[in-house]
């Protein structure tokens, strides 16, 4: 794999786990801003940078909506 897509991965990681507190030390003015600086360092869209974050979320209280649920916030079935 990749290097760079690792260490986007690596991040997504960080922005899930620390969330606000990641967002913060970063010292970007928005999420987008960090997702692009971090895309554009590594040589990644930045829009991969979020999705990484967004997968990590399930294993991290950080109360952004997880992927895995469905509209009515319940978890899917096995299948689904």
């Amino acid at each position: 794999m990749n290097r760079n897509r690792v260490l986007g991965m690596i991040c997504g990681y960080y922005l899930s786990r620390f969330d606000e507190a990641a967002y913060e030390h970063l010292g970007y003015s928005t999420q987008r801003r960090t997702h692009d600086a971090l895309g554009e360092a590594l040589d990644v869209p930045p829009k991969s940078i979020q999705n990484w974050r967004d997968e990590f979320d399930p294993v991290h209280p950080n109360g952004r909506p997880r992927l895995a649920q469905t509209p009515d916030g319940s978890e899917p079935s096995p299948g689904d």
